[in-house]
């Protein structure tokens, strides 16, 4: 998310979308064998000192829905498709986003 430029330059526009994600539909979808990655709500890397999941329930419980979906509701958002085109550069997931984005097309 660049946050220079809309729609998320709005801090709950942000937030409804962090909120919105879930860690496991992530690494699912980016790497598919749960053999291959671990859970972990750290920010820093998993199973170190530093690492807490403090903060992160929704990332890894999907229960911040809710909380996105108002979010995003105060937040004046016009509904204007939002394309994330990084998935573009992955083998098993080309040409995804021109499928799913009409910006894209």
């Amino acid at each position: 998310m660049n946050f220079l430029y809309p729609p998320f330059d709005n801090v709950k526009i942000r937030r409804a979308a962090l909120l919105a994600m879930n860690q496991k539909d992530v690494l699912d979808a980016l790497v598919g064998n749960p053999q291959y990655y671990k859970l972990c709500g750290a920010i820093f890397m998993c199973d170190t000192p530093l690492a807490t999941d403090v903060g992160s329930e929704s990332l890894l419980k999907k229960s911040g829905m809710a909380e996105a979906k108002k979010l995003l509701a105060d937040s004046g958002y016009d509904g204007t498709p939002v394309c994330h085109h990084g998935a573009r550069r992955c083998r098993h997931t080309e040409g995804a986003a021109d499928r799913s984005c009409p910006a894209a097309a």
